[in-house]
């Protein structure tokens, strides 16, 4: 029972305050101060997928993997590492050209859709 809270606390607490918090930060502060609370927040919610898929593993009734939970999940947290390397790309260059590129509306269009579907995962 202890890994289904840490997963709960991980993901939701990473959708619902963390990444958002993310997003505010880079308004308020860095990018470079933005990037460390994704990555780390990023980190967490991976952490927070093992222990998903090791109680998957371990239990009869999820051992298939098709439960909407689990199959959104999955997604939420594969578009969060295209969701970094956007970002990751988009910032390489900007700052070797100064201009905004296709990877920023990928990423800040990604991330309108990511954060509500990663909030509603929760949900399902």
């Amino acid at each position: 029972m202890f890994a289904v809270y840490v997963h709960a606390a991980l993901l939701g607490g990473s959708f619902l305050v963390l990444f958002p918090l993310g997003v505010v930060i880079l308004r308020l502060t860095s990018v470079r101060m933005h990037q460390i609370v994704q990555l780390v927040t990023l980190t967490l919610c991976l952490i927070g997928l093992i222990f998903a898929v090791i109680m998957s593993a371990r239990s009869a009734l999820f051992a298939s993997f098709n439960w909407a939970h689990q199959l959104m999940g999955l997604v939420a947290v594969l578009a969060l590492a295209l969701q970094a390397c956007l970002g990751y790309i988009n910032h390489r260059a900007f700052t070797l050209t100064g201009k905004p590129t296709p990877a920023r509306w990928l990423h800040l269009g990604l991330g309108r859709i990511l954060l509500p579907f990663g909030m509603l995962t929760g949900a399902v």
